[in-house]
């Protein structure tokens, strides 16, 4: 499993802190941090993305080497910008978007890029879409971020898992 652990300041390092001693007492999980990346010795990859630059090491991995998606956050563009704009990489934001959401992408980023659109995009156009199609499935914490994915995406298999407990509610 690809996840920020602690003492990474973010509630997926936390949540995961508490979620893979739970799961280890029933499976074998062998936990990969940014500080021991390190290739994983399974087939099954699963990856706990979040919305910030924590998360940076777990979205290149699930977008090179596809697995199980869990989105904390459906909306990844804040993630994209520290990827890209914030390093002076235009041309990465502009491929980015447009690899999420088209020719409708592109040229937003290109006007954000020369400063013509505020952080609005960041949520109109959640950047989510790419990782999500390249994965073998991804798992949600909610039915809506379950049904925004379906309507901004492809047909891949979804599941709404809630983070805590409760029962899980699978889309299509």
């Amino acid at each position: 499993m690809f996840t920020p652990l602690p003492p990474a300041k973010t509630g997926v390092a936390h949540y995961a802190s508490m979620l893979i001693p739970a799961l280890r007492q029933q499976i074998d999980v062998e936990a990969v941090g940014e500080a021991d990346l390190r290739p994983a010795t399974t087939d099954l990859r699963i990856y706990q993305l979040g919305n910030n630059p924590h998360h940076e090491f777990v979205y290149r991995e699930a977008m090179a080497h596809p697995g199980v998606v869990v989105l904390h956050d459906v909306v990844l563009h804040h993630l994209i910008v520290e990827m890209t704009l914030a390093r002076g990489d235009v041309e990465g934001y502009v491929s980015a978007l447009r690899a999420n959401h088209g020719a409708a992408g592109e040229a937003w980023a290109r006007g954000r890029a020369a400063g013509l659109h505020s952080e609005m995009g960041n949520f109109l156009l959640p950047a989510s879409i790419d990782v999500a199609n390249r994965s073998r499935a991804v798992i949600v914490h909610n039915r809506r971020s379950a049904l925004a994915r379906r309507s901004s995406s492809d047909s891949r298999r979804s599941a709404s898992l809630p983070a805590a407990t409760g029962d899980a509610h699978q889309t299509q």
